[in-house]
């Protein structure tokens, strides 16, 4: 590939859904194109090869990708919003994003939604820390693969992963152990984990996603009166920051406790 050739790459380009995520949208691009290393692909595209595609991706930056790829000037028009919501707000993406060491785009996941998706793909929403709930399916997303505990982080080559070589070249199995993110154990556990929480907790996933739509929108209402985005830094504490830690610090210990009354039920002979 070279860099002359970009604007050309237009077959085997997969459509990106409204709400799916830029970064993990490469993963899916990196899959179609059966690309060998996936800093190739990023070179070819001109993207860095490092740090927060989905923050990187917007302004000129996005509408470059678009038309090295021939994607309609709608594409990834929502995440391109929550992206300019998060630089108005002052707080920055490495506060209300979530991230691997590395840098790179860490999701949590609905598996209720994930498997009702005849083509499985992430939101860009479900990058937002205080992102917490599923609103759709009143489930509590989940933050790494049920089997293996690995983080999900995209974007990724899955074709050289343990899933890729599996067959199993989808977005709702885990890239390290290839379990299922969307089977039903993993449903059930995200409903039981919602119930396991109290009225403020709940308050507190209802506050995440209206964080994220008042980021879209970039303005907020808050105690009777409107708000622009700006002032959104000194309440967010308030709103979801705190509330994040309670919620982790309960769910592991809900976690915990449910391990060990299913091994307690089942002794060993």
């Amino acid at each position: 590939m070279s860099a002359d050739q970009a604007a050309s790459l237009k077959y085997g380009v997969p459509q990106p859904f409204q709400f799916e995520a830029p970064s993990a949208w490469l993963t899916r691009l990196a899959c179609a194109q059966g690309v060998g290393e996936l800093d190739e692909l990023m070179h070819f595209l001109g993207l860095p090869t490092q740090g927060d595609l989905d923050w990187h991706l917007q302004g000129e930056a996005l509408d470059g990708l678009r038309q090295r790829c021939h994607l309609p000037p709608s594409s990834f028009a929502v995440s391109s919003r929550l992206m300019e919501g998060v630089a108005l707000s002052g707080m920055g993406p490495h506060k209300l994003l979530l991230s691997g060491e590395d840098g790179k785009a860490r999701f949590r996941f609905c598996p209720c939604c994930l498997a009702e998706r005849r083509l499985p793909y992430l939101d860009i929403h479900w990058r937002f820390a205080c992102w917490r709930w599923c609103p759709i399916h009143d489930t509590v997303l989940q933050d790494a693969c049920p089997d293996c505990e690995a983080l999900v982080q995209h974007p990724c080559l899955i074709e050289s992963t343990r899933a890729g070589r599996a067959g199993h070249a989808s977005l709702s199995r885990c890239i390290f152990c290839s379990g299922r993110l969307a089977g039903l154990p993993v449903q059930q556990l995200a409903r039981e984990c919602l119930q396991s929480l109290g009225r403020v907790e709940r308050l507190w996933l209802k506050n995440g996603q209206a964080t994220v739509a008042a980021l879209y929108k970039q303005y907020f209402k808050l105690r009777g009166k409107w708000h622009i985005i700006q002032g959104l830094g000194g309440e967010y504490g308030l709103l979801v920051g705190f509330g994040s830690r309670r919620i982790d610090r309960k769910l592991k210990a809900w976690r915990l406790t449910r391990q060990f009354l299913a091994e307690d039920s089942h002794p060993a002979n």
